[in-house]
């Protein structure tokens, strides 16, 4: 797809989800897609692949764009409170830790020692210290994630 139609379908995903405003308003990913591309999405998994492609792109750019998941449906909303996007934000936070652990253990690194070498790669974060005492902070974090029993397991 080329930029023009990227600019129009972002429109419409902005058109739709500005309608569904806080958590009880949500829409589906199905829903939403049939607004945004005006037909239905086929496969739900690799069909739906670009809307939520876009809603990373439009999160990217500052979007309160959230999602929730429910046994009665679900789907994505602007966040309306606070709390919505507290609650939206540490799932996001959850999984970074969880992939931050994970890349951890692949390269044999204590967290620390991962997050003080990505902030010198990086070149422009905190320094050693700093990163060591944040991934310290971000250990027991996960530790408290997975009932205190550092596996990645809970």
């Amino acid at each position: 797809m080329n930029k023009d139609e990227r600019a129009a379908l972002k429109m419409r995903l902005m058109a739709a989800i500005t309608k569904h405003v806080g958590k009880t308003r949500c829409i589906s990913m199905v829903n939403l897609y049939r607004h945004v591309f005006q037909k239905d999405e086929g496969d739900k998994i690799n069909g739906t692949r670009r809307l939520r492609d876009l809603v990373t792109e439009l999160r990217d750019e500052g979007i309160p764009i959230v999602s929730s998941i429910s046994r009665t449906g679900g789907g994505y909303y602007l966040a309306s409170t606070a709390s919505d996007l507290d609650d939206y934000c540490g799932k996001l936070k959850t999984k970074a830790l969880k992939l931050l652990n994970r890349m951890s253990k692949l390269r044999g690194m204590a967290l620390p020692e991962l997050l003080g070498q990505m902030s010198i790669e990086a070149g422009n974060g905190p320094g050693p210290a700093d990163a060591v005492r944040q991934a310290q902070t971000l250990k027991r974090q996960i530790e408290d994630m997975n009932g205190g029993n550092g596996n990645g397991k809970k």
